[in-house]
């Protein structure tokens, strides 16, 4: 639902985050499939371009100057959608928030742990200037894969006491009124790693909403929007603990 929402915006930056090969292209894919057919002028700049698909496609063969050109050019077309396949320094950012300024809706990449690391990030990339991307974000999704647990060796139940009394993952079961969790320990089936070698992948988001943007910029530092983040998201459930 919130990817359908996101493919509908003409402007604002969306961001898609997490560590390398966590199929961010994927989820970036799914956004601008939405858009096939209905008018919208979508251009991707990438390096390599992995998947051919039914928009104008560059490849700028690895020169982030070349990439810095191709999205300046950007503002002077009439593109409403722009996918910049990774977003690697401020160099490149600098030019994504000026695309965003230019009132094109850019999807782009980076890599980042948690979704609520996203002040930080943009403090990297922008300095002083960060809350002005910040006040255009649309959503924001943070991806991670693990592997599924094998199902022969998965033990029932083992007590939450087993962790660390100041644990989060801890902390969140006795929120939620868990005592157990399921673990599985390693056998035969599964060479003894405990896994059955298949990924899953968990995602996090956060749309952006007009509160959540004015509670941003009422803050200081990306310290404090950092824990304002974490808290939001905590209250909506929408933390990769949650969805684990």
């Amino acid at each position: 639902r919130d990817l359908l929402f996101v493919s509908r915006k003409r402007n604002g930056a969306t961001f898609i985050t997490g560590a390398p090969r966590m199929g961010k292209s994927t989820t970036a894919y799914a956004i601008l499939n939405e858009t096939v057919n209905s008018g919208v002028e979508v251009q991707e700049f990438g390096s390599p371009i992995e998947t051919l698909a039914p928009w104008t496609q560059v490849d700028y063969e690895g020169d982030l100057n070349h990439l810095k050109n191709l999205i300046s050019q950007n503002k002077k077309q009439d593109t409403n959608i722009v996918l910049v396949s990774e977003t690697p320094n401020s160099a490149i950012g600098e030019a994504v928030g000026d695309l965003v300024a230019s009132n094109v809706h850019v999807v782009t990449t980076f890599h980042m742990n948690r979704l609520w690391h996203l002040p930080h990030k943009l403090y990297g990339f922008y300095k002083s200037d960060f809350k002005n991307i910040l006040s255009q974000v649309n959503i924001c999704v943070n991806q991670k894969m693990y592997e599924i647990q094998c199902p022969h060796c998965r033990t029932e139940s083992r007590p939450i006491s087993v962790f660390k009394p100041n644990d989060p993952i801890a902390k969140m079961f006795a929120e939620q009124g868990y005592s157990f969790f399921r673990q599985s320990v390693g056998c035969d089936k599964c060479d003894f790693t405990g896994g059955t070698g298949d990924p899953m992948v968990f995602v996090e988001r956060l749309v952006f909403t007009e509160e959540i943007v004015s509670e941003l910029l009422s803050l200081d530092t990306p310290p404090q929007m950092e824990r304002f983040l974490k808290n939001r998201m905590n209250e909506l459930r929408q933390s990769l603990e949650y969805y684990m």
